[in-house]
């Protein structure tokens, strides 16, 4: 106990509140700028690939979180070191513009640091708790209400795995759990269909929407997608950085298609299979979705 106090007295120096408070606050306008940057550069190369506005999207979050550290470390630096360079023009800009943008600014805010960082702290936990139950579910999809898919089945799967070149050990599994195929794990990857699907549509149209689900694999998007909850849970109180979060898993899904649908050569059969499976998803009412698709599947299908 006495070692977690002091865990706890070292987060909570004054010092570190100090920098992330400002840290918080900055990565409001800091957002801003990088997402009107990556707002223009979509809109340059709208006709380029699905993957390389991906690229953009991922690159400009990523660069968020690179310049949130950055300042952090700043603030921290300038907050306890008297000879920083940081704080040294600090001092020397307040001194000269007693009155000016910042100083107004610093004088409004620095007050309640302490607020920010407990909101900030509290909103990390409820996060946590979040995407904790998601992992928890995940897990629990892996494990219960699976079944073999029928051997003519699990060839077709096999034959598309070495189509795509995929060189990892992808299981593919029937499920009662699922309303939607979806992808659990990435070094042992599953791939999940909702049983009785199978049925529903005819064989190209299935193979089809497998393809989709095994260019999440090949791509290695579970990995891309962790990342983006850590930063979904760190800047939960901005919604620019959210939409930015929103336009990689929007690009993502087209990326996916793209792939399937060079694999499958006809665009026409991909956007059928998305629009047939889309009503029969509709007509059928299993027990729970195992994705929570946040871009629409007709959307994706005028996409084609």
């Amino acid at each position: 106990m006495d070692k977690l106090n002091q865990v706890f007295d070292i987060f909570v120096n004054s010092h570190v509140v100090y920098a992330l408070g400002w840290t918080i606050l900055h990565s409001v306008w800091q957002s801003a700028l990088i997402a009107g940057m990556l707002a223009l550069s979509l809109k340059l190369t709208q006709r380029a690939s699905a993957n390389t506005r991906y690229i953009q999207s991922v690159f400009a979050i990523v660069f968020c979180a690179i310049i949130s550290l950055i300042t952090f470390f700043d603030y921290y630096h300038s907050v306890t070191s008297a000879s920083g360079i940081f704080q040294n023009i600090q001092g020397e800009l307040t001194l000269v513009y007693q009155q000016n943008l910042w100083t107004n600014v610093f004088t409004l805010f620095n007050p309640y640091l302490e607020y920010i960082v407990m909101f900030w702290l509290a909103g990390i936990l409820l996060q946590s708790c979040r995407y904790g139950l998601d992992f928890s579910i995940s897990q629990r999809l892996r494990r219960k209400g699976l079944q073999r898919a029928p051997q003519a089945w699990q060839q077709r799967f096999d034959k598309l795995v070495q189509e795509l070149q995929i060189q990892k050990d992808v299981q593919f599994r029937l499920s009662s759990l699922v309303r939607i195929p979806c992808v659990v794990g990435h070094l042992k990857p599953f791939v999940l269909f909702p049983a009785g699907l199978l049925t529903q549509l005819p064989q190209e149209q299935l193979e089809a929407i497998l393809l989709h689900e095994l260019a999440h694999v090949k791509r290695h998007d579970y990995l891309v997608n962790l990342f983006q909850c850590v930063v979904k849970t760190l800047f939960f109180f901005n919604p620019i950085l959210l939409w930015m979060n929103n336009q990689v898993d929007i690009e993502r899904e087209n990326a996916c298609d793209d792939i399937a649908v060079s694999q499958c050569g006809d665009p026409l059969l991909f956007a059928n299979s998305v629009s047939q499976f889309a009503e029969v998803d509709y007509q059928i009412n299993t027990a729970m979705a195992a994705s929570k698709d946040q871009y629409s599947l007709s959307a994706r299908v005028k996409e084609k």
